[in-house]
């Protein structure tokens, strides 16, 4: 795995929580990693993701990726968790106005939600 010296999560989560984050989504579309959508197709295809499927999504940005699994798969459900506040809220709000609030879920990390307690 390839790294870049004294670039952690600090430089990430400013990153993508500034006003650059918003550049690149502008930039990029939605789908703000490397390969963009096409990647997204081929990773769905090579993982078998079919309808009625739930799954996790961790360092899940502003959860395009989910969206799509959702739209185009027929995925039931996604927990999209990311370490980025601004990026999440985005993520919430885009998932909101695609009406997939019922299907997706959003957590910050700093929000630690009790797993296993029902």
């Amino acid at each position: 795995m390839k790294s870049i010296t004294g670039v952690g999560l600090a430089e990430v989560t400013s990153l993508y929580g500034s006003v650059q984050g918003d550049f690149m989504q502008l930039i990029f579309g939605q789908q703000i990693h490397i390969g963009g959508m096409k990647a997204s197709i081929d990773l769905a295809d090579r993982a078998g993701i079919t309808a009625g499927l739930g799954g996790v999504d961790l360092c899940c940005c502003n959860g395009a990726g989910m969206r799509f699994l959702v739209r185009s798969r027929g995925v039931a459900s996604m927990v999209g968790v990311d370490a980025t506040e601004a990026v999440v809220e985005r993520g919430r709000r885009l998932t909101h106005e695609e009406g997939l609030d019922d299907r997706i879920q959003f957590i910050h990390v700093s929000e630690r939600p009790a797993i296993g307690q029902g």
